[in-house]
């Protein structure tokens, strides 16, 4: 994923047009036919979950959702035309630096944003869910100054702070005052119900005369009407540069402009349906500013609107989520033994933990799907979609991607299993797929919110590309750490294993390659020496394409997930007849991979061609045999082990595996993504494979495990900078040399995974 994968997903859909109508000769038997069952829904659709792009907000679980959001800008007394206004995360907040404090999706959020535009402000945006009431919850935005290198000084400043309710289906009121002259706001969810906001404790200094106004309890407002309720920004941006003037302007401007930057307490749209209304106070750090929202069929009362209240129930929640994660990730062992701050590593552990899960997110509505087998035929449109997911990165990737939910799930699946069995569910029954075939979209554009400002041509998932299966393994950890009458009762209330049928022999017929060995594959989304759906991007594959190349790393995935079916057939009281099929399967499919991919000259495992032969690049696809334990022959995996732990290949001391040796000549050329950058879960899936083989007794396993795991977690660790939340972050990716991060940030996805690396839990 990266600018990369956008540029190579609108080629695919010009110059692409690789068919899956071919035949495979394959085991005859076929997956029987499974019809979508009803589900019980584990979180509930009155639930509120985080909004995938912005700093801090909330929506509620439905199609048409209620959506929360908070903006802010710096406030200067004679305000200029450009306003830098913040609300969702992009390429242009280098300036901002975002941190999850603490979070958990079901309760509380707190999150940590640093502007170094101009202000040197530090903002605390923490959501907590009133306990037992539906709904209901409240909103504490903190502001404090930050010391001014520049100036040498610390620094008031003054800030414009927004939040904002959008419905896809409802209206918002007219606000009105309450006695102490706030704001309140009120209007009615045609799913949720009738709602109210208000402004329950503020503790700010009034402003200077010169503004317009003096008292702090100012709020000013608009509402309108909009068929994009989900974000503000734009439409606020709109309002202060358009010559809307406040009765707050001074005399100059009346009726003619707006440089003071005030809402001008206005209504627009019409016929009293509007559907959005944004809310801004000018407040001078340090403020502290808590807002409540009830509904109006379980009201809340003056006690527990109450500061001390909140902060109770916030103080509760934390307390309850760091026994949790102690208790489900114990890293104690892993400082001490490396001689590292406990305290800090397990603060450390805490923060990358809670930005994973407050990634969760929900999406609801159209998708798009185009037949490969037929490209001029116009796009499919798909009704109803639906998934619950996790998000790998707010700036560059606010939606789903198919292989980065398997390694992000191996987190939460150990934290809620809940959770874990939705977000399976709703990626195998209910998001951009097609049940007849098995296939489902690598990245799903779900609903209007989903594709807003995203090219047009990334919309469309291409039927012929999935990413790797990993979710089978996802599964098989799921299905070892789970109780045995639980998983038995998932996957029959479900129909998970019958869909997993259909998964599977998609990728069995549509993946095989041609004029190659039957049950050998190769990835569809080939563009130069590049496979984009291979999720390794830019990995170097042969310069030219011909028929009958086929890659290593899909024979592996495919040899694995093979082995799942059959082992998860046997969990499950399969007839024998499916349970033979899956094992003869993987028996044909794990020979394959033995037999014709590995190459003796340089001792190591390649992609090969009936034209070209095995071709010479060492990394990722090449250790996956030993990562996924299918290699059995003891010096394979001795002399895998040693090119994994060698500084001259694919080593770099202090930091972990890299996806391309050193010495390859594409080494860090054209794309620089997966042409030699550590990656997470390159680390995890290697060491927890080397694990078992450390089980077996193999030593060398052992010895590269503690290697990748010690330098990795150290080298996120060291780019985080955990003391200041002004600087430092969790990357995609790491430099080969130094460790540096590159590429996306905050990358809360797959690089996560660091706590598993520091919990050792390789189940």
């Amino acid at each position: 994923m990266s600018k990369l994968v956008k540029v190579i997903t609108v080629l695919l859909l010009c110059t692409l047009l690789i068919s899956d109508s071919f035949t495979v000769n394959h085991i005859k038997l076929k997956p029987q036919q499974t019809h979508k069952p009803p589900q019980t829904t584990n979180v509930g659709p009155d639930f509120l979950l985080p909004r995938p792009k912005l700093y801090s907000g909330l929506q509620t679980k439905t199609k048409n959702p209620l959506y929360f959001g908070t903006m802010w800008n710096q406030y200067e007394d004679e305000q200029g035309y450009f306003i830098r206004l913040r609300e969702t995360l992009d390429y242009n907040s280098i300036e901002v630096n975002t941190k999850v404090e603490r979070a958990d999706p079901l309760t509380f959020s707190k999150v940590v944003v640093t502007d170094n535009y101009h202000m040197n402000t530090q903002l605390n945006f923490t959501w907590v869910k009133y306990p037992n009431q539906l709904n209901n919850f409240a909103l504490r935005i903190t502001g404090e100054s930050l010391y001014d290198v520049k100036l040498k000084e610390k620094r008031d400043s003054r800030v414009a702070v927004y939040f904002y309710i959008g419905l896809a289906d409802g209206i918002v009121n007219d606000p009105i005052l309450d006695k102490n002259g706030e704001l309140v706001l009120t209007g009615k969810d045609n799913f949720y119900g009738g709602f109210t906001m208000s402004t329950s404790y503020l503790n700010a200094k009034n402003l200077d005369h010169k503004v317009g106004f003096e008292s702090a309890q100012n709020t000013f407002y608009f509402s309108n009407q909009t068929n994009q309720p989900y974000y503000a920004s734009a439409q606020v941006v709109d309002m202060l540069q358009s010559g809307v003037s406040n009765k707050n302007s001074p005399a100059c401007c009346l009726g003619t402009s707006n440089h003071r930057q005030l809402l001008p307490n206005m209504k627009f749209g019409q016929n009293g349906r509007n559907n959005l209304i944004v809310i801004q106070k000018i407040l001078e750090t340090p403020f502290d500013w808590l807002v409540v929202f009830e509904n109006t069929e379980n009201p809340l009362n003056q006690e527990q609107k109450s500061l001390q209240h909140v902060e109770q129930i916030y103080n509760s929640y934390k307390e309850q989520f760091e026994k949790k994660f102690d208790e489900t990730y114990s890293i104690g062992n892993f400082a001490r033994e490396n001689n590292l701050n406990e305290m800090k590593y397990r603060e450390f552990a805490l923060q990358t933990f809670s930005s994973l899960i407050n990634g969760l997110s929900y999406f609801e509505g159209t998708g798009f799907m185009k037949n490969m087998s037929n490209p001029n035929q116009p796009v499919i449109v798909l009704q109803d979609r639906k998934l619950l997911s996790l998000i790998p990165c707010k700036p560059a990737f606010p939606r789903a991607f198919y292989w980065d939910e398997a390694f992000q799930e191996m987190l939460q699946m150990r934290w809620n299993r809940d959770i874990f069995e939705e977000v399976a569910y709703t990626w195998h029954f209910e998001s951009i797929l097609d049940p007849n075939t098995g296939w489902i979209a690598r990245e799903q554009f779900i609903g209007d919110e989903a594709r807003f400002q995203q090219p047009e041509g990334a919309w469309y998932g291409l039927n012929n590309q999935m990413n790797p299966p990993v979710f089978f393994i996802t599964i098989e950890r799921y299905v070892e750490m789970t109780d045995k009458a639980r998983v038995y009762n998932y996957f029959t209330r479900t129909g998970l294993f019958e869909r997993l049928e259909k998964v599977f022999h998609w990728y069995l017929t549509t993946m095989q390659a041609k004029n190659s060995e039957p049950y050998t594959f190769i990835w569809n989304g080939r563009i130069a020496d590049c496979s984009v759906d291979s999720g390794l991007d830019d990995y170097p594959r042969f310069d030219t394409f011909e028929e009958g190349e086929s890659d290593v790393d899909i024979q592996a995935w495919m040899g694995k997930a093979a082995l799942v079916m059959t082992n998860l057939a046997v969990e499950l009281k399969k007839p024998v007849d499916r349970i033979n099929y899956y094992r003869d399967l993987s028996y044909k499919i794990v020979s394959n991979l033995r037999n014709l991919y590995w190459n003796e000259n340089i001792q190591f495992y390649v992609d090969k061609s009936t034209k070209f032969g095995l071709n010479s690049h060492i990394g990722v696809p090449g250790m996956l045999p030993i990562c996924l334990n299918l290699e059995i022959n003891e010096t394979r995996i001795e002399k895998t082990i040693e090119k994994m732990s060698s500084t001259e290949f694919l080593f770099s001391e202090g930091h972990g595996l890299l996806s391309l040796s050193f010495k390859d000549p594409k080494f860090r050329r054209t794309g620089n993504y997966w042409r030699g950058n550590i990656w997470s879960p390159v680390q995890y899936i290697c060491a927890r494979g080397l694990y078992k083989y450390e089980k077996q007794g193999i030593r060398s396993a052992g010895v590269l495990r503690q290697k990748i795991q010690n330098g990795f977690a150290q080298t996120v660790f060291n780019n985080y900078r955990l003391e200041d939340p002004s600087i430092g972050a969790i990357y995609e990716t790491y430099h080969p040399y130094d460790g540096r991060g590159y590429n996306n940030y905050p990358f809360t996805g797959w690089t996560s995974l660091v706590v598993l690396l520091m919990a050792e839990d390789y189940q």
